[in-house]
């Protein structure tokens, strides 16, 4: 039985992703769908809008058999580590054969390319990008521009945001020798930055905008009408909409705690940032605020939002480095499955390279410290997941008493 493997973070799960998987199960052949998924913090650098298990239970009912958390250090960072964790992940499972990913472009062939030259990249693509970042161009910016000498259409295909992961997905393939096969689909209708409402297909950014404005009639036509209850359930126990000006109190209690230096050793804070920040959060109280007035050429919003989360979070530029020299994620983490394929579980125990973890209060018996520290960062995260939901502190240490979701 084929096997595809999705890369998503369904922030929230609608009719673009129902789309993706059944395009994503016809053109691979596949009877099984495996889905690495974000968890309660986002490639974005957001916190996510729906818990990751509701999302989960929302995938599994829409065509997903099993979900596989992306662990929140590479959840939470930049388009080529998030591939890469994600592509390590799935080849880790020893049973995905195909990969299918949203693009603008649509044209495997067009991206391969591109993928392949920026593996071997040449003299003069280096010059180019060191002058763009010595002018002060953020680092997506600057290889669009440099690019543009190689390739006529390159310039503008590397500034959509899901090519751009499209490109870093072959580049991780094409690093560990994947055999996993890569398809690619259009995006249909609505565009990954559309803020508008579309008739059918609307983005995700379209629907968090329409939320945060209280609008709950957005739902009807934009997620699958399987998952309106699950919605209102949880909107009932007010586990959501969750967004990231919730934890601006504890965002300020962490900046008062630390040094500059001190945060010059998280990730994503550049030199110079930290000064910045220091100045622009005694002005702004809101996270989102501090984001905005952070903004500038040098600073790409979508960099300074991942440096944010990764100073919430306590992730460091050692550790994260370490983790990516030893190869990305240590483990497979399931948050769910269909019951019917549960097969999958015994299939990736037998094939996988990774250690298969189902039971969070069993994984001391089956990692290594190294392993085990990333899995308490997990633990740590949906603690401050739940203190953005107002939750009290008896819920800490959480993620040992929330069950895997099977339906």
């Amino acid at each position: 039985m084929k096997t595809v493997g999705i890369v998503a973070e369904y922030n929230p799960f609608h009719n673009g992703h129902l789309h993706h998987i059944e395009k994503s199960k016809e053109i691979t052949g596949s009877e099984n769908v495996i889905a690495v998924m974000s968890g309660n913090f986002v490639q974005r650098g957001d916190i996510a809008i729906m818990s990751k298990y509701a999302r989960t239970k929302i995938a599994l009912l829409n065509g997903v058999d099993m979900v596989i958390e992306l662990p929140v250090c590479f959840a939470a960072s930049s388009a080529e580590f998030f591939a890469k964790a994600s592509i390590a992940i799935l080849n880790g499972t020893g049973i995905v054969d195909s990969i299918c990913f949203g693009s603008e472009s649509g044209n495997i062939s067009e991206l391969k390319k591109i993928s392949k030259f920026l593996m071997n990249e040449s003299d003069e693509y280096k010059k180019a990008l060191k002058e763009g970042l010595k002018q002060g161009l953020s680092f997506p910016s600057a290889r669009s521009i440099a690019l543009k000498n190689s390739f006529t259409d390159s310039e503008s295909l590397l500034q959509s945001p899901n090519n751009i992961l499209a490109v870093e997905y072959l580049k991780a393939l094409q690093l560990i020798n994947s055999s996993i096969a890569p398809f690619t689909i259009s995006r249909e209708i609505a565009h990954y930055h559309n803020k508008e409402l579309t008739e059918k297909i609307s983005s995700a950014t379209a629907i968090r905008n329409e939320l945060q404005r209280g609008n709950i009639n957005c739902l009807k036509n934009t997620v699958p009408e399987n998952s309106i209850d699950i919605w209102h359930s949880e909107m009932a126990l007010k586990n959501t909409p969750v967004f990231i000006d919730e934890l601006s109190s504890i965002f300020h209690y962490i900046l008062a705690t630390k040094s500059a230096e001190e945060l010059k050793d998280i990730l994503d804070m550049d030199e110079g940032l930290e000064n910045r920040l220091l100045r622009v959060s005694s002005e702004n109280y809101l996270i989102s605020n501090i984001i905005k007035a952070l903004k500038s050429k040098r600073y790409a919003q979508t960099k300074i939002q991942r440096a944010v989360i990764h100073i919430l979070l306590g992730i460091k530029k050692k550790e994260f480095k370490e983790l990516m020299q030893s190869g990305g994620p240590p483990y497979i983490r399931v948050l769910g499955f269909k019951k019917e394929k549960s097969f999958l579980l015994k299939e990736i125990e037998e094939k996988g390279t990774l250690p298969l973890i189902t039971n969070i209060k069993k994984a001391d018996t089956l990692l290594n410290k190294k392993a085990l520290n990333l899995l308490e960062k997990e633990i740590s995260s949906t603690d401050i997941y739940l203190l953005a939901r107002g939750e009290n502190s008896s819920k800490l240490k959480y993620e040992y008493y929330e069950p895997i979701v099977i339906v």
